[in-house]
């Protein structure tokens, strides 16, 4: 006999959440120091990213992002944020002579990519339609004339 798997629903979410992407990598100094390490895994030091809060699809298609980016301290292994002070972050960026305004942006395609990319699809469809519709015209009025 056959053995019949009940058919579930497929779930998608569209939600808000935090996304963060590194932006610059700090020197592994004491001062940065988040997690010590014992002799099989390493020390774990703070990076500097920026948090954006996304809409998107089941946390993997980002929309759009909802809100302007914010520098964090960060580290990826242990997926830890760490919310500095306006001071301390101001004293990490002079000290590592980075620029806050390059720091803080986001590039285009992140911002607006998949916004385009929907756009471009729906553009797509109704050219592709509108073809459709125009090829079945004109191969009736080839028809019309022929039969005359």
């Amino acid at each position: 006999m056959y053995q019949v798997a009940q058919a579930r629903r497929v779930r998608v979410r569209n939600s808000s959440y935090y996304a963060y992407k590194l932006v610059a990598d700090l020197p592994n100094t004491p001062e940065y120091l988040l997690k010590e390490g014992d002799g099989k895994t390493p020390n774990q030091y703070m990076d500097l990213a920026i948090e954006t809060v996304e809409y998107g699809l089941n946390k993997t298609i980002p929309m759009w992002v909802k809100s302007g980016p914010k520098l964090v301290g960060y580290n990826e292994a242990l997926q830890v944020k760490v919310d500095l002070t306006e001071e301390g972050l101001n004293e990490i960026i002079s000290e590592n002579h980075l620029n806050k305004d390059k720091l803080l942006s986001i590039n285009l395609y992140r911002r607006y990519g998949y916004i385009l990319a929907i756009g471009l699809l729906i553009l797509v469809a109704i050219l592709a339609i509108g073809h459709r519709n125009v090829k079945s015209r004109s191969t009736n009025n080839l028809y019309k004339l022929k039969t005359i």
